[in-house]
């Protein structure tokens, strides 16, 4: 599948119907994959939908900051607020919770990403 969104200087480039739209890294909070497309959510409360593989997604969010918790969503390390180890539960600023895939847990460590 060809993608016509961009990963450039810390920016991503979403195509829109009139151009493209510019965002920085960092005010992307997480992505949830729908087939085919990612629906990408800044911490503007904007949303994105792009026909894009999750994997791409991955492959070009900095690894540093950014983390794949279960098979549909990848995370903004910078934008999760709590984690719950009981329950596998981890919230975002904008109070949206996401499971923590137990195959993922043991590669979700915060002191990583500092």
């Amino acid at each position: 599948m060809k993608s016509e969104i961009a990963f450039r200087d810390l920016k991503i480039y979403i195509p829109e119907k009139t151009g493209f739209v510019s965002r920085n890294f960092c005010e992307l909070m997480y992505v949830i994959y729908d087939a085919p497309d990612c629906c990408l959510h800044f911490n503007d409360k904007k949303k994105y939908k792009v026909e894009v593989p999750l994997h791409y997604m991955l492959q070009n969010l900095p690894q540093n900051d950014f983390f794949q918790c279960n098979r549909a969503v990848i995370i903004n390390i910078v934008c999760c607020k709590e984690f719950n180890r009981i329950d596998g539960v981890i919230k975002m600023d904008d109070e949206r919770e996401f499971f923590l895939a137990r195959r993922r847990a043991k590669d979700f460590n915060i002191k990583r990403y500092k």
